[in-house]
């Protein structure tokens, strides 16, 4: 399913996540004397209906309009990692511009939820903080820290 939301000069379009459906069971257990009724609930839900994935690359492409960037070293060492029960997938960007120093971004993604870690930071002879974001999202829960 595909949502878009439009601003006056572009449009980002966000694939929405189907829900990972899981069943609710009734199982019956009889001995001699009596029946066991155990029932199971499962709840049906969805990570999040934005991928963070989507929005870096957003997000980077946009960045490269405006300046000219330049991949860091960190980048060809570690953009890509899979844990090792592989159920969740980690991914590193950075990059350098004549402005900035350093800009990052790290996601984190399983089943059942999603991380976003990023941050610039300028160049020093340029008065301008530092900018940080870090965003967490479950079916049920997103967590925003600037």
């Amino acid at each position: 399913m595909e949502s878009c939301t439009t601003s006056s000069l572009r449009s980002f379009c966000v694939t929405l996540k189907p829900p990972v459906v899981l069943s609710t069971s009734v199982g019956v257990f009889s001995s001699t004397h009596s029946c066991w009724w155990r029932r199971r609930k499962r709840a049906s839900f969805h990570v999040s209906a934005i991928s963070y994935k989507k929005f870096i690359g957003f997000a980077l492409n946009e960045a490269k309009r405006q300046t000219h960037l330049v991949p860091s070293p960190l980048q060809e060492q570690f953009n890509s990692m899979i844990s090792m029960d592989g159920k969740a997938e980690l991914q590193m960007l950075s990059f350098q511009a004549p402005k900035i120093r350093l800009l990052r971004s790290m996601s984190i993604e399983t089943e059942v939820m999603q991380v976003l870690d990023f941050a610039v930071f300028p160049e020093s002879e340029f008065d301008v903080p530092i900018f940080c974001a870090n965003c967490f999202s479950t079916s049920s829960t997103n967590i925003v820290v600037l």
